[in-house]
């Protein structure tokens, strides 16, 4: 055998296995390079702060009750400041404190009664005063017996 012979025979037997890993190498790259600039995209970002600072201002509402509100505040930029930090996120402080506002004011307006210093929502019973309207099973199209208590 002369040597383009065994060199045809390897190229036959290598090539295939070589292009292979090249291409999910290329892939792989691709796909981390891609997650990478989509984490820092201003939309995505402004997402992930928003989601952050929800989780942070409830977590601390929780496990600081009885602090003033200016610690919490501080304790907040802090823990969200530290998570930007490790993922190397560069976000100014202003739209943090934005965030960390925002996470409040919503958390007391849907949550009030974890709100520190309110007392908790109580529940009070729906009253219906007539028959609620039955809606047809779509699967079926038959009409679900409904018995409506009327409480006066």
């Amino acid at each position: 055998m002369n040597n383009s012979t065994i060199l045809n025979v390897l190229l036959t037997i290598l090539l295939p296995p070589l292009i292979t890993i090249c291409v999910a190498a290329l892939a792989a790259a691709w796909h981390i390079a891609s997650q990478y600039v989509l984490a820092r995209t201003p939309a995505n970002l402004q997402s992930y702060l928003a989601t952050l600072a929800q989780t942070v201002v409830q977590a601390i509402e929780q496990s600081m009750q009885g602090a003033s509100g200016q610690a919490k505040k501080m304790t907040a930029l802090q823990d969200i400041q530290n998570v930007l930090a490790s993922m190397h996120l560069n976000i100014p402080d202003a739209l943090v404190n934005a965030a960390i506002e925002a996470a409040v004011i919503e958390m007391k307006h849907y949550f009030p009664s974890i709100s520190v210093g309110t007392a908790p929502v109580q529940a009070t019973p729906i009253v219906a005063t007539q028959a609620p309207v039955a809606i047809a099973n779509q699967a079926t199209a038959s009409m679900p017996a409904v018995v409506a208590q009327v409480t006066q």
